[in-house]
């Protein structure tokens, strides 16, 4: 599947490109959302190690 068009002076999304564009900006999204929250469980381990008990 195409998702770009490529000419000497730009590039720009093919039809099938626009139509998945939202679906892989969501994905990105997420994907950052993740990473977000593994680092506040790490964060959350890392404070537990030094807990008192």
């Amino acid at each position: 599947m195409k998702l770009f068009e490529r000419s000497s002076r730009r590039v720009r999304l093919t039809r099938e490109g626009e139509y998945l564009l939202p679906y892989a900006q969501r994905l990105l999204a997420d994907s950052r959302q993740f990473d977000q929250a593994a680092a506040a469980c790490r964060q959350e381990q890392n404070l537990e190690m030094f807990k008192l008990r």
